[in-house]
């Protein structure tokens, strides 16, 4: 074991690291450098809001500059951290810009309602500037924003060319791993394959350490160690070696095992156990989702209420009828409530026949196929919220003639009835939003559903709202 740790200890004498790469910064650097500059934007764009708007408006300059210098520290220092925890701040993920913009404005009002709370119980809101915090909430943004785009371009071009120091790591693994594909994977991240080393099946683990200690260090920032097989004793060994070596050891397991390890870990008597799924929601977790429920409907209504108004008059001289169209549908444990909509059909259909909207569909008036295309035919269905009826996020529900025929025809389909039903969902941001056609269509629909039913949280209910408003924009698989 001192061997390796002596093989280790000197890498840069034994020419580890090409000269050329001494000077350059590595490539994870850049999680620093982004904070840096968005603690820079945010605490320099509130300067200069209250500076522009104190010389506008006259007001003492260096007593407005003061008070909007620390909140801007303060706003810069929690939107950082927020930003921060969840790994954002990573190359690989600034370089997905739609994504970074969503978690900009979902951060940035977390970060303004934790200020304004702040102001509020230390009643120094009336000491603030009304004029700076709106031009500071339009400009702020737009800067960070376009730092993001900053980084998507320049990241990969920085490595391509050198600039910054790709992480390099060494994977160890059996003969027949697809190094090939895990190349492909990590391309795009800044980090490079350098070795491939196969685990022998006739030496020990020890023996063969000794033998590849030395390829490891001249070639490697990283181990990563890939076993698809679910026998992880045939790398205990392995593993135990690696541990005594002073750099980042990572193992890459088979799906289903990664996916395991990802739920809570408990104990039954000295047994260690994975909690792979629990009760829908627990009273907390109820109260969590219905207090959200019910902020965003009362909302969501009060704010789209001239839509509202607008969309009841256009129906109404568009196409005789009402409306309103209300329908059976199957809610929580099978509770048979009316789902409410935006009447959007010549026809309302709520028996023994419901046939799907499908494209260029006859039964679409011209509001109709307007209002279906814009989701706006959905909006009244945050009255069902209220009401308690619906979730803002869940399973989508279907006609009860529909729930009764896939109970049939799909084993797991009515588990999804196990929590309410969602105006939104995990499935409709995933593809799967609109006409089911076919039965493995609505297989797909279902394990996204589940999927959701079994990861719910606050924070996942919130990311699908964020995202279902961005998809609002692709019109293409709504009719």
């Amino acid at each position: 074991m001192d061997n390796h740790y002596a093989a280790y200890s000197n890498r840069a004498a034994i020419g580890d690291k090409a000269s050329d790469e001494a000077g350059r910064p590595d490539l994870g650097m850049i999680v620093y450098f982004a904070a840096a500059l968005d603690v820079v934007i945010i605490v320099l764009t509130a300067e200069a809001c209250s500076l522009v708007y104190s010389q506008l408006y006259e007001f003492e300059r260096a007593d407005i500059l003061s008070k909007h210098l620390g909140a801007g520290i303060l706003l810069a220092a929690t939107f950082v951290t927020l930003f921060a925890s969840k790994g954002a701040y990573r190359p690989n993920e600034l370089m997905r810009v739609q994504k970074q913009i969503l978690r900009i404005a979902l951060y940035g009002l977390i970060s303004l309602g934790f200020l304004a709370l702040l102001s509020f119980l230390f009643k120094i809101g009336d000491q603030f500037s009304r004029g700076t915090t709106l031009l500071f909430v339009v400009v702020c943004p737009l800067f960070i924003v376009l730092s993001r785009v900053f980084w998507a371009q320049w990241i990969p071009k920085a490595t391509a060319r050198g600039v910054l120091r790709a992480r390099r790591i060494v994977l160890i693994c059996a003969a027949d791993y697809p190094s090939a594909r895990l190349r492909e994977q990590i391309a795009d991240s800044g980090v490079i394959l350098t070795n491939v080393l196969t685990l022998p099946k006739n030496q020990s683990v020890g023996q063969w350490m000794e033998v590849i200690n030395t390829r490891i260090a001249r070639s490697a920032d990283e181990v990563l160690v890939a076993w698809e097989s679910a026998d992880l004793s045939s790398i205990r060994d392995l593993l135990g070696e690696l541990r005594m070596m002073p750099m980042p050891v990572k193992v890459a397991l088979d799906p289903m095992i990664a996916d395991m390890i990802r739920h809570p870990a408990t104990r039954i008597g000295r047994l260690a156990a994975v909690e792979v799924q629990h009760a829908p929601l627990s009273a907390t977790q109820h109260v969590l989702k219905r207090s959200f429920d019910v902020v965003f409907a009362a909302c969501a209504l009060v704010t789209l209420f001239p839509i509202f108004i607008i969309t009841a008059i256009a129906i109404k001289l568009d196409s005789a009828g009402p409306v309103f169209f209300i329908q059976r549908r199957r809610g929580c444990n099978d509770a048979t409530f009316g789902i409410v909509k935006f009447r959007s059909m010549t026809v309302l259909e709520d028996g023994e026949t419901v046939v799907q909207a499908t494209r260029n569909d006859a039964r679409l008036t011209r509001v109709g196929a307007f209002i279906r295309s814009t989701s706006i035919d959905e909006i009244p269905q945050l009255w069902n919220v209220l009401l308690g009826q619906m979730s803002v996020v869940g399973p989508r529900p279907h006609a009860v003639v529909h729930d009764d025929s896939y109970d049939a025809l799909i084993a797991r389909y009515a588990f999804r009835r196990n929590v309410k039903p969602g105006i939104t969902g995990w499935a409709q941001i995933n593809g799967f939003r609109g006409e089911t056609p076919t039965i493995d269509s609505m297989k797909a629909r279902v394990e996204h559903d589940l999927w959701y039913i079994h990861n719910w949280s606050l924070w996942l209910d919130i990311k699908i709202v964020a995202l279902t408003l961005v998809a609002l924009a692709d019109r293409s698989r709504a009719y």
